[in-house]
């Protein structure tokens, strides 16, 4: 019988809304380590998962530096309240360049409201060769990133030449022209190929062809 897939996801929020992964998770089987900075969606990360030992939960940031790191995210009761869309739910941020604001902003809101839907949260990090060590990690087959514009940030600490995932997924529309270059660029180097993930359209997929 096969061996299941060993997935390494970062930024799993709570494991069910807006997740490629979960079903595969849930059903197939497949073995992992899942981090999540916010303390409240790492609560409900444990309850989804909460059957399955075959799953490491991580409630840790991935930064370039091991310690604590600041996120900035939405309060969860203004999107409970429907005033913000659900998508907002768990997105959290290290840039300060006012992206959350911004996404208030665009909602129809005004701009004195926006300091007062957004909340700091202080969260553990590592960097990710020391979270990899920590839990273990000798072989990733599947690589999931959804870390609102920091995914380039950790994808580029991923040794390709000790780690080969079958497949990498990271969320494109957050990087920069020149991340999203030097990012296709590191993959392209190593064998990897690319599409667009025509699930959601917010994710480029990197795999090794046959």
């Amino acid at each position: 019988m096969p061996v299941p897939p060993f997935v390494v996801q970062i930024g799993a929020m709570d494991g069910v809304r807006f997740d490629l992964l979960h079903p595969h998770l849930i059903e197939g089987g497949w073995r992992g380590v899942l981090a999540e900075p916010l303390p409240d969606m790492f609560e409900r990360l444990r309850e989804t998962y909460a059957e399955h030992p075959e799953l490491t939960l991580a409630n840790c940031a991935i930064a370039d530096y091991d310690g604590t790191l600041t996120l900035e995210r939405i309060k969860p009761e203004i999107v409970a309240s429907g005033l913000i869309r659900e998508e907002a739910l768990g997105m959290a941020s290290a840039f300060k360049d006012d992206r959350f604001r911004k996404e208030i902003i665009a909602s129809g809101h005004y701009p004195d409201a926006a300091n007062d839907y957004v909340e700091s949260v202080d969260v553990a990090c590592l960097t990710l060769p020391h979270f990899l060590e920590q839990h273990g990690i000798t072989e990733i087959h599947v690589m999931m990133i959804d870390t609102e514009g920091a995914d380039w940030m950790i994808a580029r600490q991923l040794d390709l030449d000790r780690f080969r995932p079958s497949l990498v997924c990271l969320e494109y529309h957050h990087l920069s022209g020149d991340d999203m270059r030097d990012c296709c660029a590191k993959f392209l180097k190593h064998g990897y190929q690319f599409a667009l993930c025509q699930e959601d359209n917010e994710n480029l997929l990197f795999y090794l062809g046959r």
